[in-house]
């Protein structure tokens, strides 16, 4: 339930008038010839082009790595061709990526990518019997990437200030799987997770609990360790909340009625129904009953005292979520007369409705008509703009935004139009 929903939520953000695509689509393999120009395999990975030899889509040419959002995210800048893969060219590429300033991700090191080449052999005998066998090759390609390298590049991280994440660890649970997970920042000890966002203003994760040596896996790594020569694997620890008290002071009780510590895991967990009653998303979202270790919308009653019912409709409990159901709950919700998004429809291959477009009259009669230019109706979409709506909108008169944006989401002033 919560994964399908993670999606829902997604999609109610877009609670103003985006001209969003709302049909989920599943991010493609690459290794097919019609995966390489989908957005995913192209734009974010920049693998644009397809190779009989990789049997995957791969990158054509530099610019394709260059180009791609893997360059800014990950430092994935270069083009290794013998690879078939965007590849961290350097420690620079790392250091300028988003995964260094974010995850103290920033030295570039070399790893590997394996795929399993199958090859079918028939030989013909004398008397005209044939014979054919299989034979599988492991072949691997090296190529690099940005991983976590030293305590000075994790505590200048985001995670360090974020969650603790302030000191280099090496995890031999992801040795040969993972190197990003196998390499990585972590707490140290419990002035790093003191010092986080996450204890100082949220109230969760202030203490430390160090790596258990006793875990199976630890031991085992220990011991491949030990065979090869080296000292203990290099691995810190996580933050976490010690006690019913702490998750009482949390912001996740606050919001989420999470006021209990669940000892396996040292996170808040939700146990008491008076916590979900008390909790912010009782109020706005109708999450009011505790069910398991989660608050949640059990039944009508819980959705329709929310404000998510008022403001967008969503007045009937479906699998522990608020979702309207009736054109009648969203006429009565007040972003029907703002916004004109006054009718309950699916919007695409999701299983669950949300409040949109419905009319040309009810657009033309929101509120962010006259104001905002988003006056136009078009099915399974919120309420659009035109050239009209814009030139004739108050936020024209005031704003200067006098012109349709790409999308017509909204209107624009004529400099940041395509």
């Amino acid at each position: 339930m919560k994964w399908r929903l993670s999606i829902a939520g997604m999609l109610v953000l877009a609670t103003g008038c985006g001209a969003l695509m709302l049909n989920y689509t599943p991010r493609p393999q690459c290794l097919h010839k019609d995966d390489c120009d989908s957005d995913w395999c192209c734009k974010d990975q920049g693998q644009c082009g397809y190779s009989e030899a990789h049997d995957t889509c791969v990158p054509r040419t530099p610019d394709d790595c260059l180009n791609a959002k893997v360059c800014g995210s990950h430092g994935r800048c270069g083009w290794n061709q013998d690879a078939g893969i965007c590849e961290a060219r350097n420690d620079q590429d790392c250091q300028a990526s988003f995964w260094c300033k974010q995850d103290g991700r920033c030295k570039a090191l070399s790893t590997y990518r394996s795929r399993t080449k199958t090859e079918f052999s028939t030989f013909v005998y004398g008397s005209g019997d044939r014979s054919t066998w299989k034979t599988q090759t492991r072949i691997r390609k090296d190529y690099q990437r940005c991983v976590a390298h030293a305590d000075s590049s994790c505590v200048q991280s985001e995670g360090c200030a974020l969650q603790g994440d302030c000191a280099f660890a090496y995890d031999p649970l992801f040795a040969g799987k993972d190197l990003e997970l196998m390499l990585k920042c972590a707490p140290a000890n419990v002035e790093h997770c003191a010092q986080s966002t996450r204890c100082k203003t949220d109230g969760e994760y202030c203490e430390f609990k160090p790596q258990s040596y006793e875990a199976e896996w630890y031991q085992a790594a220990l011991a491949r360790r030990a065979l090869g020569g080296g000292g203990p694997p290099l691995i810190k620890g996580e933050c976490y909340n010690d006690s019913d008290a702490a998750c009482r002071r949390s912001k996740g009780c606050r919001e989420r009625g999470q006021c209990y510590q669940q000892p396996a895991g040292g996170f808040c967990v939700a146990r008491d129904p008076a916590d979900c009653k008390a909790s912010k998303k009782c109020v706005e979202e109708g999450h009011c009953t505790l069910s398991g270790t989660t608050c949640d919308a059990a039944d009508n009653a819980d959705c329709r005292g929310s404000k998510k019912c008022r403001v967008e409709g969503a007045c009937t409990a479906v699998n522990g979520w608020c979702h309207p159901v009736s054109d009648a709950e969203c006429r009565g919700s007040t972003q029907c007369k703002a916004k004109g998004l006054c009718a309950a429809l699916e919007p695409g291959s999701v299983d669950f409705k949300m409040c949109m477009g419905s009319s040309e009259e009810d657009c033309q009669a929101a509120a962010e008509c006259p104001t905002k230019g988003r006056c136009h109706f078009e099915p399974k979409r919120f309420c659009l703009v035109s050239v009209a709506s814009c030139q004739a909108s108050a936020e024209c008169r005031s704003k200067g935004l006098c012109v349709p944006s790409k999308n017509r989401n909204d209107c624009v002033a004529a400099s940041a139009s395509p």
